[in-house]
Formats: C-alpha cells, sequence, structure tokens
C-alpha cells in the first residue's frame, strides 16, 4: 500500500474515534463493517471489486448530497479495516481511494467546529467555537464547488493526547547505526492509538495544542518536515521550531550542494585516468573513492536541472516516473538514476523552496524602504491562502509568504500576525510602507501595523479603487441591459434594432470605462509611483468630466449626474480621504509637476478663487530651481485638495499645464519605465467611440 494511502487510512481512524459525543451509537449498527464481505451473486456478475462497490454503497445508504455519517462507534470504525484489506487486495483501485476519501471528508465535516456568530456588523469579530471533542483537523478540507465561499472558522487549541499513548524512547545501542536527528524528536513522537496499541504509528508534536497530523511508521524526514514548515502549533511549543525545520531543509538542497562543487567535479565518468594504466602501487587505488565522488556530484547537477525544467516548465512532476523518461537517461547516462515523483515533490522542491527563501530574506535585509503587499485567495482544492510580498526600491518583487489559513477566521487581527511575522524575519526598521486592497480586515490589519510601527506609511491599492468605480458606473440602471443581456442571438444579429441599439449602448459604457481601465493599466506596472496614482486619478476624473460636459456619448442627463457622483465618492475616497495624503505629497514632490497649474489653483470650484492668471515665476531674478506652492501654504488649509468636478468653472484643460496636444493623451504619454523603451497607450478621443449620428427618444420608438 502506497505511503499516502496508509496515512489517510490512519487519520480516518483517528477522525472516526472522535465523532462528536451527540452522535448517536445505536444498539444496532445499520453499517455493521465488522461483518463485510461482497455479495456472492454481484461478485459474479460484475467481479469482485465492483461488488465491494455495490455493497459500500448499500450500507452507507443516499449518497446524492456527499456521504453523511448517521453514527458512531465500533461498526462505522470497522470501515477502516474494511478499506485497508480491499486496498491491499487490489492495489491502485481508484473506485476504492475514492471511498476512503469521502468518508475522510463526511468525518472532518462532523468535527470540523461550527460558528455561531455574535454580530454581523463588523468585519473582524470573531464568531465564538463550539465544545468539541475534537479540534479541526489540518487536512484538506474539500468543500464541493469552484466558487470562493466565506467561512468563519476558529482554529481550536484543545488537546487530543488523550487519544494517544506515546512509546518510550528507545535507547541506542551503541556508537553505530544510523544517526538520529534530534530536531525529529521535537517536532515528531512516535505513539499508539488507544484504540489500537498493537499498531504504533508517529504523531505531530502539536497534538498538545490540537494537532491532528499523524503519519505511518517509520517516519519519513521529507513528510514530517514539511508538515512542520505549516503547523503553527509547533510555534506555542517553541516559536524557533519552524524556522530551525526551515534552515534544516536548506541545508539540504540540491542547488546548495551543486555549488559546493567544483567545476572538475561533475567531470564525465565515461573515461578511466590514464594515470591508473601505470605499474600497480603498493598503496591502495583512490580512483574507486573519485569516481563514486563523481557520480554523486553528477547525480546531484542532473537532480538539480531536472528540477528546474520541472518547476520552470511547469510539467507535472508525475513524468519523471514514465517509463520513457527512466530509458531517456538510461541511454544517455547509464550511471545516473533520476529521482522518483515522490523524491521531487516531497524533499528536492521543498528543500530548494527552503534555501531560495532564505536567499530571499539575506538579500531583503540589506534594503532599505521596503513595501510590504497582501492579499488573500481561494485556491481550486480549495484552500485559503494569503500570499504576502516584498517590494524593494528597484522594484523587485519577492513573494515571502504564502501563509495557509483554511481553518482559521481571517480577521484583521490575524492578518496583522502574519505580516508582523514577516516584518520581524526581515528586520522592520527596513520597511517603509504596507499595501492592500481595502476591504474591512485588511484596512485593519494595515492600521494595526501602522500603530505598532508607527513610521509605515499606508498606501490604499488604487487599481482596487479603480476597479470598484467600474462596478459602480456598470451598475447605474442605464447600463444593466447592457450587462445583463436576457437574450444574447439577437444582439448579434445584423440589421436589426436590438443589435443596434445594443451596439450603441454599448459602445456608450466603454466611452466612459476606457480612460478608467487604461489608468488600471498603467498603475498596474511595478514602475508605478505614489506621484502617478494622483496624476491618473486626475486624468481619469477629467477625461469623464470631458466626454459628459460636451455631450460626446448622448447619455440622459440623470445617467451623467449618476456617473459623477460614482467618481467623486471614489475620487474622494481614494485622494482626499487617503492616509497622510500620501498621493497628493508624492504629486507635489514630483519635481517633473513643479509647474503644473493644478498646484498654483488647487480648487477652481471655490467662490475665493482668482479668475486672473497666476504670477509666472521670473526666471531671471528667481534663485530657486523648484518653483512650487509653499507646502506650508497648502497645509493651512486642508480643503485645498483638488476636488473632482461638478461645476460650470471646472476646465478640464486647467489640471495639468501640458502641451494641448498631449492633454487627450494624459493616460497613455506618462513615462512609467523610464529604463525601457517607452511604451505608450494612446487614448482615442472618445467622440470616435460614438457613430455621428445620436440616436434619440424617437429612433428608439418602435411604433
Amino acid at each position: 500500500m502506497q505511503p499516502h494511502l496508509k496515512d489517510r487510512l490512519v487519520e480516518l481512524r483517528l477522525c472516526l474515534e472522535a465523532l462528536p459525543t451527540d452522535i448517536p451509537i445505536p444498539k444496532e449498527s445499520k453499517y455493521n463493517f465488522s461483518n463485510f464481505s461482497p455479495d456472492a451473486n454481484w461478485t459474479t456478475d460484475i467481479g469482485e471489486v465492483g461488488a465491494v462497490n455495490r455493497e459500500l454503497e448499500v450500507r452507507f445508504g443516499n449518497r446524492a448530497d456527499g456521504l453523511k455519517l448517521v453514527e458512531q462507534g465500533p461498526e462505522i470504525e470497522a470501515v477502516v479495516d474494511v478499506f485497508e484489506t480491499w486496498i491491499e487486495k487490489y492495489p491502485g483501485d481508484i473506485i476504492l481511494e475514492k471511498w476512503v476519501d469521502d468518508t475522510l471528508e463526511a468525518a472532518q465535516g462532523l468535527i470540523l467546529p461550527k460558528s455561531s456568530h455574535r454580530s454581523n456588523d463588523h468585519p473582524d469579530i470573531e464568531p465564538a467555537s463550539s465544545g468539541l471533542k475534537t479540534p479541526n483537523s489540518p487536512l484538506i478540507n474539500r468543500l464541493k464547488g469552484s466558487k470562493k465561499k466565506k467561512t468563519n472558522i476558529i482554529e481550536s487549541d484543545m488537546s487530543i493526547m488523550h487519544l494517544y499513548r506515546d512509546a518510550e524512547p528507545i535507547p541506542a545501542k551503541g556508537k553505530g547505526g544510523a544517526r538520529v536527528d534530534p530536531l525529529m524528536d521535537l517536532i515528531s513522537v512516535n505513539t499508539y492509538l488507544k484504540s489500537n496499541a498493537q499498531k504504533m504509528i508517529v504523531r505531530c508534536a502539536g497534538a498538545e495544542y490540537g494537532c491532528t497530523m499523524t503519519w505511518a511508521t517509520p517516519r519519513w524526514k521529507a513528510r514530517v518536515f514539511g508538515h512542520a514548515l505549516q503547523c503553527r502549533k509547533l510555534d506555542k511549543i517553541n516559536p524557533t521550531l519552524r524556522d530551525r525545520v526551515h534552515t534544516a531543509m536548506a541545508g539540504e538542497s540540491l542547488g546548495g550542494r551543486v555549488k559546493g562543487y567544483e567545476p572538475t567535479t561533475v567531470a564525465s565518468t565515461s573515461s578511466e585516468s590514464t594515470m591508473l594504466l601505470c605499474a600497480p602501487l603498493k598503496q591502495k587505488s583512490i580512483y574507486p573513492s573519485q569516481r563514486k565522488a563523481r557520480i554523486s556530484a553528477l547525480k546531484d547537477q542532473l537532480d538539480f536541472d531536472v528540477l528546474k525544467l520541472i518547476c520552470v516548465g511547469g510539467i507535472p512532476p508525475s513524468k519523471v516516473d514514465s517509463k520513457e523518461w527512466k530509458e531517456m537517461w538510461k541511454h544517455g547516462n547509464p550511471d545516473y538514476e533520476p529521482a522518483s515523483s515522490a523524491v521531487l515533490t516531497e524533499t528536492q522542491i521543498p528543500n530548494e523552496a527552503a534555501r531560495i527563501k532564505t536567499l530571499q530574506l539575506q538579500h531583503l535585509r540589506t534594503c532599505d524602504d521596503l513595501t510590504i503587499t497582501f492579499d488573500g485567495n481561494m485556491t481550486k482544492m480549495p484552500q485559503s491562502v494569503y500570499t504576502v510580498h516584498v517590494i524593494t526600491p528597484v522594484r523587485r518583487v519577492f513573494l515571502v509568504e504564502g501563509d495557509e489559513s483554511s481553518e482559521e477566521s481571517h480577521t484583521g487581527a490575524k492578518i496583522h500576525e502574519v505580516l508582523r511575522k514577516v516584518m520581524l524575519r526581515i528586520g522592520v526598521e527596513q520597511f517603509g510602507g504596507v499595501a492592500s486592497d481595502n476591504t474591512g480586515n485588511t484596512t485593519l490589519a494595515r492600521s494595526l501595523i501602522q500603530e505598532e510601527f508607527s513610521w509605515i506609511i499606508i498606501l490604499p491599492d488604487s487599481c482596487h479603487r479603480m476597479s470598484l468605480l467600474c462596478k459602480d458606473i456598470g451598475n447605474i440602471k442605464f447600463f444593466r441591459p447592457v450587462i445583463n443581456i436576457p437574450e444574447v442571438n439577437n444582439c448579434f444579429i445584423e440589421d436589426r434594432f436590438a443589435t443596434d441599439k445594443f451596439e450603441v449602448e454599448l459602445r456608450q459604457l466603454l466611452t466612459v470605462l476606457a480612460p478608467i481601465a487604461k489608468a488600471i493599466t498603467c498603475l498596474e506596472s511595478t514602475h508605478s509611483t505614489v506621484s502617478d496614482v494622483y496624476l491618473f486619478w486626475l486624468a481619469v476624473t477629467a477625461t469623464i468630466h470631458q466626454i459628459i460636459t460636451e455631450d460626446i456619448t448622448g447619455l440622459p442627463t440623470e445617467v451623467t449626474e449618476e456617473i459623477q457622483r460614482a467618481v467623486n465618492y471614489r475620487f474622494d475616497q481614494m485622494v482626499n480621504d487617503a492616509p497622510s495624503d500620501v498621493y497628493f505629497t508624492g504629486f507635489l514632490l514630483d519635481p517633473q509637476f513643479r509647474g503644473a497649474d493644478i498646484l498654483h489653483d488647487l480648487n477652481p470650484l471655490v467662490t475665493a478663487t482668482c479668475n486672473e492668471a497666476p504670477d509666472e515665476p521670473d526666471v531671471e531674478n528667481n534663485d530657486s530651481e523648484l518653483y512650487v506652492t509653499d507646502p506650508e501654504d497648502i497645509a493651512e488649509d486642508s480643503s485645498k485638495k483638488v476636488d473632482s468636478f461638478g461645476g460650470e468653472a471646472f476646465d478640464a484643460a486647467s489640471i495639468i499645464n501640458l502641451d494641448s496636444t498631449m492633454l487627450a493623451d494624459v493616460l497613455a504619454d506618462k513615462d512609467l519605465a523610464p529604463a525601457v523603451p517607452k511604451n505608450t497607450i494612446t487614448l482615442v478621443p472618445a467622440s470616435t467611440f460614438i457613430q455621428e449620428k445620436v440616436l434619440t427618444e424617437a429612433d428608439w420608438d418602435m411604433t
């Protein structure tokens, strides 16, 4: 039986023994797995494996809504023995393995702590956990469906030591034998299940705080280390345990070993040294030792090359188990034996990842003014993962953390703890900013980071806010028929009224959204700055204002007013209400905008604004190289930030002092990457999006 199946069966037995007490133990079991045998008639008709599958279907009952366990006790626990018996008889049978997965999922679903919400008013209020016999299993929670589901799951720290009886440590008999890694004894323990005292297994040391992970004996170092890297229960035993595991794995990586070899060490082993053809020496030849060292070095080098090919090329690791792959290497170099997919995925790749992460941390500790960013997502498995990136001043982006948090409530405090650990590992004094989207828990996490480290600048995600602006405009009632098309076919048949109407309405929507989409594309560049955020929000606002005031789209007045409200709301949210005024300050301090009109007349809508043009600086008599408004004067009146639009006195051309031919392309002509050839995106004049004839209400009247 394969090791991973043994592990799943051990986990299944553990879960079945730990089912909640509210599940009954009947006097007469409907399962009766202690007396299991396939029906003889079914065996004759469909074969023995098919008959076993049929018998399992009969005993478990209807599975239309998934497999349900309706009782506990020795009869349901005996299903593990049934699985072991028939899987050993028919190894590799996917139907039997599917039964193991489904039963394990059903048992974990019953053990999973249920949450009782105390309040739904705040996104960071944690629900209270229910009192169950055991905590949530750390195995993958195989939820059905591919869509992201909002779950409120609380990790439990309840000990499950009552399920085990630890084995006595075996003293060494002498100096010989395999060396025992002391780190393995700190993170794993040989034990017995009290329900099966004859079979030794290995448990995670975190079982004292609720970890239910177990392995079959003998313990495999790669698997134990791989789990230890992700097990946060070990932090409660010793906060340095996981870091020590990480260091140990990095020390055993292929890249580290290959880097330490001399170039001549990995020479070809096909020819013998000519020195061995001389008269035999009295001393023992060193050639066998040299050849063994060369073969070992060559194997490490080729294993490392294969690892890079698999990872960089996105090739499934299972390909290295194919007959063709092994034959290729046998013909190419008989001295090389390629690693199996199990060794590749459970030892070589994790060790190399640990080495790369160590090199990342070493580099980041030498950098200043780092920015930490984070976001959460759901994988297809599904797993809830929070990724943490660190950006250097030269725009290099490093993925430094992938925190799998499926079993925890994703509160702001939890995210703050993940970020804090990353910052402490690198050095908090190296950081200058924190950026993320603007949901409730991420906003709280940013605030907690700034509260603890006061010099950190909060940078709200500008692209996220622009995306929300697109959503706001799309939710306007006028545009809903364009987005939610009732009958698609009617909209794509030529020379029909419905087709023409749909095309015009779609062009109207695209005309309004085009400047926002182009701005998002530019701001997603790694070369964008806080100054660019302010610039592109001004450009988006001015362009949409121009589209509305010049009546390019022919939209009704009530629709343009809703668009104005949406733009003003998001502009205030992003710029005027931004923490620390970071985007406006960055624009103010950017030398290329020192002559921008917006800095001389911050709010053209206020009544006190002078209609005369601002005085031009005396270039001949002015000793200052940078002529901008005094920052102290700006600070005197916080209301002087630029408003978006909303009055006849507002002129889009007065926003930025650019050449008139560049104003229409203000979104595109911003040079985001001076070190590379300029890549511009031309903003087509809005009038070209709409056909010359703007249809009136009479045109829409089908009568």
